[in-house]
């Protein structure tokens, strides 16, 4: 029964990963830990086996039923990959003495 829910999960993460990048690359991410939660190595492959392709077939089902093929999905995850770098960098870039200009506000 937990490989449906982990089929579904997949499903949804790689639906996520269409809608917004950010949201889908944290959803695939956290898919791949809870698979890694086991004790037992095999159950973690079957886990991946489940999962993994259904995260793709869900990103690639929405995929073509927005864009009528696959055409420029390369495009769109290195556009995303990009944005999210730029996310990432303005997030954790302060710059010194930030707090004087606040407290100025």
């Amino acid at each position: 029964m937990s490989l449906v829910a982990f089929s579904l999960a997949g499903i949804l993460s790689g639906f996520y990963l269409l809608i917004k990048f950010s949201l889908g690359v944290n959803a695939v991410a956290t898919l791949l830990v809870a698979c890694f939660l086991v004790r037992r190595l095999g159950t973690v492959g079957t886990r991946l086996a489940v999962a993994m392709p259904a995260a793709a077939g869900g990103f690639l089902t929405g995929w073509v039923a927005y864009e009528g093929g696959f055409a420029n999905i390369k495009a769109y995850l290195t556009t995303g990959r990009a944005v999210g770098v730029g996310y990432s960098a303005a997030m954790s870039l302060a710059p010194e003495r930030w707090w004087i200009g606040a407290a100025k506000s």
